[in-house]
């Protein structure tokens, strides 16, 4: 049903419309030779922005990673940071895919250069993730004992931000993660539970706590955000 309903979303389309919203459909379907077919109409799109919108890329990477295309992910994502110079999310996934080809010399260098990157974006606004997120690529890829240092750095970027008192709550929780992929739990547990006061009905906070609390075997406190998550009247 799900590609029937991207075929007719081309079927339709005039000067670009739609397409993005067909490629979107076929990422979150997880059809990525759907994506790749598709990506290609964005160019009749009559607006630079809309045919260089930063998502494109995003999509793109994804579609290649997914099928084991590294050369080629590499290639467009190296082709799109010529027309998107400054976007931190295809520096992410080109680390990404020199990881998977086992070329890992760059990596710090590309997770350093995205974390220069004014914290402005629109969709991607801490950058400090991207060094955490490539450091989970270095372990599924192999190369696990380059994930500290990347982990370092992510976490470096978050100390200097989230003791403000200012701090948005987007980058306290993303800190939490972090210190969970580096092993401490216990900090993770404290940053996910301040969270919980803030925003007690939010499904993110709760499940990573629960996540947190499982692997620290607090059973107790695992069950009550089972039970929490579980509540049917518990916003979506």
């Amino acid at each position: 049903m799900a590609y029937r309903a991207s075929q007719t979303l081309l079927s339709y389309d005039s000067g670009g419309r739609n397409v993005y919203h067909a490629a979107l459909m076929a990422q979150v379907t997880n059809r990525p030779r759907t994506a790749l077919r598709i990506l290609p109409l964005r160019l009749r799109d009559t607006t630079e922005f809309s045919r260089t919108f930063p998502t494109w890329a995003e999509i793109e990477a994804w579609a290649h990673h997914t099928l084991g295309e590294h050369e080629a992910e590499l290639a467009a994502l190296r082709a799109w940071r010529l027309v998107l110079p400054d976007d931190p999310l295809i520096r992410e996934h080109e680390a990404g895919a020199l990881v998977a080809l086992g070329r890992v010399g760059l990596v710090s260098l590309l997770a350093d250069s995205a974390l220069l990157v004014p914290p402005d974006g629109w969709y991607y606004p801490n950058v400090g993730l991207i060094p955490g997120i490539i450091a989970l690529e270095t372990r599924a890829h192999g190369h696990a004992a380059l994930a500290p240092a990347l982990l370092d750095k992510a976490l470096t970027w978050y100390a200097a931000r989230t003791t403000d008192p200012s701090a948005t709550l987007r980058a306290r929780f993303e800190h939490a993660q972090v210190l969970s992929w580096a092993g401490r739990d216990q900090e993770a547990e404290a940053q996910l539970q301040s969270l919980i006061i803030a925003a007690p009905d939010s499904v993110r906070y709760l499940g990573q706590l629960g996540v947190v609390a499982v692997r620290l075997g607090h059973a107790g406190l695992a069950s009550r955000m089972d039970r929490q998550l579980a509540a049917p009247s518990l916003p979506i």
